[in-house]
């Protein structure tokens, strides 16, 4: 046992396990009293007691002080201050009565209390009973499910109240009696429970500390409707949520949110702009002063509100009444919304569905907030002009606009003014409307968006560039100040753009079209037809221009079709758009656009600005210096006077500048700048344009491929630049300078004959011209004869029978169509025969040759180059002339692409397999040919020597000539003809046709059906396999009745003799003898062969022999042909 004491200082002071005695005295002590049954005594000072296991007895004296009794039946005594009891470190839940000052349970139990203001609870479940009235307690359940129990009258809101889960209000007493609590105290409440009640429960939650008040997670049991539960907001902006049974809530003043929650709910917003939600049951709705707002956000039904009647049916509207609400909420579902009268800075939201906004009499909503309302019903039964005024802003969610007007003397004049939201009448349905009825759209002075509706609408931009659309209907479109764009749609539409620059569309209907000041411009791109518009006689008609009244229009905007547009006297703009327009500008400085399509453009008097766009546009600048710029497509200039412009773009351009100082720009493609209209000479000097003389004189030229002259003695002074003069008739001087010229006669009405070498010119337009410093020349459409000199020339045939000569140089020759006779000359030319059965010789040089079309024909004679030749469309055909003194080797190989024909002595050349047929002339040599993977047709004459040809795939001619010679088909349907000499012929496959000539000579026909031809000689036949022809038909064959012609193969019934040409008269008699009539033919059977003996004269002798090469042959009459 110990007696321990304290000073007056805070300390921590220790027992022992035994009986202690300890006094702290003065100072904020700790005292631990451990085991034994201990008195403390805390003395001054807000101490901390822990008594320890023991039966102990403390007493706290002084000060606020905790005391932890500990394990065993303590007493403890507060004594001075507000002391609270703790059972924090009890192993088991309490339960105390303060005001008893009893306990049981865990450390609690058989304790004694007395002057306990406070308690703090264990871990576990606690119950806390307190049945007076107190304030400034302490009160913490701790961990666990904690009760407070509550016993007559009970103010808690000067408490703090921690970690109860469960309030149970038990008192028997008759009368009301009430429970005061504050907002923050419910943090963890979950259950407030009344039992054993005689009387009536006034539940009271007073809103403290700015802690929201939400009952709705607390379960409220044994209410029952006599019994009040009452929130009391403070003067802030408070969030109250009511409890399921009938709540009295009042937010006071401030900016509330109140959900009464289930159960039929009083609600008073008090002052400020309050949220009332009274959920389900019949609940009184109270806003107060200020804009109140009642909301059904969460009703599970739709909901029927009147604002004005201050009554709700349908969901949790059910039963409500209301007074003092400017506002609503509506549901996720079809609700409806009825106003009676003018409501000024409210909110109305119909939320999610398709809701109904009813309005009666005059409404006036530009200062309120409208959305989540589909469906607008004016339902007015009065008469007289109802008007509606709405902001732009509130129609996002607007789909349809019914009027009911009972009596139908109720006109609706519904004007929308513009607060920064463009407006699109086109999404909303109007119903009931008639030409009463007027819908106005007012803008503001920023940028307007207005779309009307499928009536007659009256819109109104104001200041600003607005942009309006009347869409059906006959509308009224005002564009006032600013750059405006008006589009009156279907309907017989008025449009006034009013100042500065505005863009006008009447679209369909006889419209009525002004301008107003600044530059204005009508459009009609949408137009579905073509349009004819005057802007000076104030005429419109066609496509969407019929009936259209115009004034103040500056420009017009065509449609897609041929246009044609007319100006005035002032700078009109232009824009003809897809289609062939016609636009004339009239006198003014003019922009004119053509667009798309082959449009007729002219400027006018005056500086006009002329673009074609694409297609094939005339563009005529008048007088004026204008700016012509052709564009896309082969355009057509004429300058007209003045210092003009031209640019040409893309296409062949052709250019007449006229009077005045002109500038050509040709731009890409072949264009053409033409005097041929003017009425005198010209001089053109392309170094010095000042110098000219007539319409010449000053003009510039850039990217021009062809000057083209006048009727009469024109002298062209050309710069670097290549270029090709047209000089036209007229004994014209051309001086092409330092570029590569060309001159061009196409345009003359005779052939021409030009000799560039020896510098003559004479038929035609070319009659007395002279040409200097000219590399190129075109002929005309007719027969004209061209040669070149010795520079690399360009000559050009064009139509007619042509006879080109390009001499030397490598030149380029070209024919064009008709039958044209070619001569590269010397050097390396490339020549293109074009259309027309030509003959071209490359001559000497590395020649290129296309015959083109036509059945053509190249020549090569010995000493030509080594050329390459494409024959094109057509039968065509090479001629090559070998040396006439040499032995020629020629090898022709095709690889796929081509055919090369190599000379072992002289060049090589190679043919295109266009080229179908190659004719060969051989000299006097032994010539050496092969053709044998050749795949077109070879035409070979041998001429003298013992030539050796051998054919390819094609249907090759062979002619030996004379010489021993020895011919070869190969494959396909050759023809081989030996000529003089003792010849070797073999058809190879194919049809073949072999006739050994003279001599004798050795024929074989191989594989195919092949016709075999004896000759005078002794021939040595042999068909080989298919069913050949041997032909005797030469009575010359068997002049001297000795010479006997060999067939070493005949197949009886397969082969067949042909002696048709020997008599009209022949019989074939068989083994039998001769009888003396001419004609007759007999076989003689041996052993070896078959002899037949012919008495073609009919003295009974035979005048020739055939022999057939074969044991036991015997013929009968199907084995000749007579």
């Amino acid at each position: 046992m110990a007696n321990i004491n304290g000073d007056n200082t805070s300390e921590i002071l220790n027992g022992t396990n035994d009986a202690d005695n300890i006094d702290a005295n003065g100072g904020n002590d700790t005292v631990n009293g451990f085991g034994g049954n201990d008195t403390i005594f805390g003395d001054g000072g807000n101490d901390l007691l822990f008594g320890g296991d023991g039966d102990d007895s403390i007493n706290g004296g002084d000060g606020q002080d905790t005391i932890d009794g500990g394990a065993g039946a303590d007493f403890i005594d507060g004594r001075g201050g507000d002391d609270i009891v703790s059972y924090a470190n009890s192993d088991e839940g309490v339960r105390i009565g303060l005001n008893f000052g009893v306990g049981t349970g865990g450390h609690a139990e058989g304790d004694r209390l007395d002057n306990i203001d406070g308690f703090i609870g264990s871990d576990f479940n606690d119950r806390l009973d307190v049945n007076a009235n107190r304030s400034n307690l302490f009160f913490d359940g701790g961990d666990g499910f904690d009760s407070l129990f509550l016993n007559e009258f009970q103010d808690l809101r000067n408490d703090t109240l921690l970690n109860f889960e469960r309030i149970v209000i038990a008192d028997s007493t008759s009368g009301r009696v009430g429970f005061d609590i504050k907002s923050d105290q419910l943090a963890d409440l979950e259950e407030i429970n009344v039992r054993s009640f005689s009387g009536d429960v006034d539940l009271f939650f007073d809103m403290e500390n700015g802690v929201n008040a939400d009952l709705s997670g607390i379960n409220f049991t044994g209410f029952d409707r006599n019994d009040t539960i009452r929130v009391q907001g403070e003067n802030d902006a408070d969030f109250i949520v009511g409890s399921t049974q009938n709540d009295r809530i009042e937010a006071r003043s401030g900016n509330d949110t109140v959900d009464g929650g289930d159960g039929d709910d009083t609600i008073f917003g008090g002052n400020g702009d309050d949220i009332l939600i009274g959920g389900a049951g019949a609940d009184e709705l109270n806003g107060g002063d200020n804009r109140d707002t009642v909301s059904y956000a969460d009703s599970a039904e739709r909901v029927i509100v009147s604002l004005n009647r201050g009554i709700g049916v349908g969901g949790d509207a059910e039963g409500d009444t209301f007074s003092g609400i400017d506002g609503f909420i509506g549901s996720a579902f079809n609700d409806r919304l009825r106003l009676e009268e003018d409501r000024n800075n409210v909110g109305l939201d119909g939320g999610d569905g398709f809701d109904t906004l009813e309005l009666r009499e005059f409404q006036e909503f530009r200062n309120d907030t409208i959305s989540g309302f589909e469906d607008i019903l004016i339902n007015d039964s009065t008469s007289g002009r109802k008007g509606f005024n709405i902001n732009s802003s509130q129609l996002d969610d607007i789909e349809r606009i019914r009027i009911n007007n009972g009596s139908g003397d109720t006109a609706v004049d519904i004007a929308i003014v513009m607060d920064g939201a463009d407006v699109d009448l086109s999404q909303i349905e109007f119903i009931g409307f008639t030409d009463n009825d007027i819908i106005r759209v007012i803008g503001e002075s920023d940028r307007d968006v207005m779309i009307g509706s499928t009536g007659n609408d009256s819109l109104d931009g104001g200041s600003g560039n607005d942009d309006l659309s009347g869409l059906e209907g006959d509308d009224r479109l005002e564009g006032d100040n600013g750059k405006d764009t008006l589009n009156g749609g279907e309907g017989d539409d008025s449009l006034f753009g009013g100042d500065n620059d505005d863009l006008l569309i009447g679209g369909e209907g006889a419209d009525i079209l002004n301008g107003g000041s600044g530059e204005d411009v009508a459009d009609y791109s949408a137009s579905d037809a073509a349009v004819a518009v005057n802007i000076a006689a104030r005429t419109a008609s066609g496509g969407h221009a019929e009936g259209d009244q115009i004034s103040g229009i500056d420009g017009i905007i065509g449609s897609a079709f041929g246009d044609t547009l007319d100006g005035d006297g002032r700078a009109n703009q232009f824009f003809g758009e897809d289609g062939n327009d016609s636009i004339t500008g009239g006198s003014g400085d003019d922009t004119i656009r053509g667009g798309n399509g082959n449009d007729s453009l002219i400027g006018g008097n005056d500086q006009d600005e002329i673009s074609g766009g694409e297609g094939d546009d005339r563009l005529i600048g008048d007088a004026g210096n204008d700016v012509l710029d052709g564009g896309d497509g082969n355009d057509l200039f004429l300058g007209g006077t003045g210092n003009d412009i031209q640019i040409g773009g893309n296409g062949n351009d052709f250019f007449f500048g006229g009077a005045g100082l002109d500038i050509h720009i040709g731009g890409n493609g072949f264009d053409v700048v033409s005097y041929r209209n003017e009425t005198s000479a010209i001089t053109l000097n392309m170094k010095a344009p000042n110098s000219g003389v007539g319409a010449a004189d000053g003009d510039s030229f850039f990217d021009i491929e062809v000057i083209e002259g006048s009727d009469f003695n024109d002298l062209f002074i050309g710069d670097s630049q290549n270029t090709i003069f047209r000089s036209g008739t007229g004994a014209d001087t051309v001086d092409g300078g330092a570029g590569i010229d060309t001159a061009d006669y196409i345009g003359s009405d005779e052939g021409v004959e030009i000799d560039m070498r020896e510098g003559t010119q004479s038929g035609g337009d070319a009659q007395g011209d002279v040409l200097l410093n000219i590399e190129n020349v075109s002929g005309s459409n007719l027969n004209d004869e061209i040669s070149g000199d010795q520079q690399d020339n360009r000559l050009r045939g064009r139509d007619g029978n042509d006879r080109l000569n390009g001499r030397d140089g490598d030149d380029f020759l070209e024919g064009g169509e008709g039958r044209d006779t070619i001569t590269g000359g010397e050097g390396d030319d490339t020549i293109i025969g074009d259309e027309g059965n030509d003959i071209v010789a490359g001559n000497t040089g590395e020649d290129v040759i296309d015959l083109g079309a036509g059945n053509d024909r190249a020549v090569w004679r010995n000493g030509d180059g080594s050329d390459t030749v494409d024959g094109g469309d057509g039968y065509d055909t090479q001629m090559v002339h070998l040396a006439e003194d040499a032995a020629n080797l020629v090898t022709i190989s095709a690889d796929g692409d081509r055919t090369a024909f190599e000379r072992t002595n002289l060049g090589n050349f190679t043919l295109d397999l266009d080229v179908e047929q190659l004719d060969i002339n051989g000299g006097t040599g032994n010539d050496v040919i092969n053709g044998a993977t050749a795949a077109l047709n070879i035409e070979v004459e041998g001429r003298e020597g013992d030539d050796t040809i051998t054919g390819g795939s094609g249907d090759d001619t062979f002619l030996g000539g004379e010489g021993n010679d020895v011919l070869s088909g190969r494959d396909g349907a050759d023809t081989l003809d030996g000529g003089a000499g003792d010849d070797n012929l073999l058809g190879g496959a194919g049809d073949d046709v072999l006739n050994g000539g003279a001599g004798r000579d050795v024929v074989r026909g191989g594989s195919g059906d092949d016709r075999l031809i004896a000759s005078e000689g002794v021939d040595f036949l042999r068909g080989g396999s298919g069913s050949d022809t041997f032909v005797f038909d030469d009575a010359n064959l068997f002049d001297d009745g000795a010479r006997v012609a060999r067939v070493t193969d005949f197949d009886s019934g397969e082969d067949v003799l042909d002696l048709s040409g020997l008599s009209d008269d022949l019989v074939f008699i068989g083994n039998g003898n001769f009888s003396g009539t001419a004609g007759e033919i007999q076989q003689v059977i041996g052993n070896t062969g078959t002899v037949l003996n012919i008495d073609l004269d009919g003295d009974g002798q035979s005048d020739g022999n055939i022999r057939l090469d074969g044991a036991g042959i015997s013929l009968t009459t199907d084995d000749f042909l007579f």
